[in-house]
């Protein structure tokens, strides 16, 4: 739920179409994103409510780090892709 994905996700309008913004900093969570007022919810929550895509809205250099941490999304089933076009994770390939 940081500046990346408040940006992202206002400037693009695409609130009605996210469920939820997960961040697993603890002073962030069961809060809403400024702006969308999305729920910030703790990433277990991905394989909880059995999301099937989550948008990647940090850092490209952070994005395998946060992947590691949430195997078990990608075991269920779940995809990662990254809003930034010069991830490998790219929305946009």
């Amino acid at each position: 739920a940081g500046h990346l994905a408040c940006a992202f996700v206002n400037y693009m309008g695409v609130a009605d179409l996210i469920d939820f913004v997960a961040d697993d900093t603890p002073q962030k969570q069961y809060k809403f994103l400024p702006g969308a007022r999305l729920p910030i919810l703790p990433s277990s929550e991905l394989v909880d409510k059995n999301i099937a895509l989550s948008l990647l809205c940090l850092s490209i250099s952070n994005e395998e780090k946060v992947i590691a941490r949430n195997q078990e999304f990608e075991k269920q089933g779940g995809v990662f892709r990254s809003i930034f076009r010069e991830s490998s994770r790219s929305i946009f390939d």
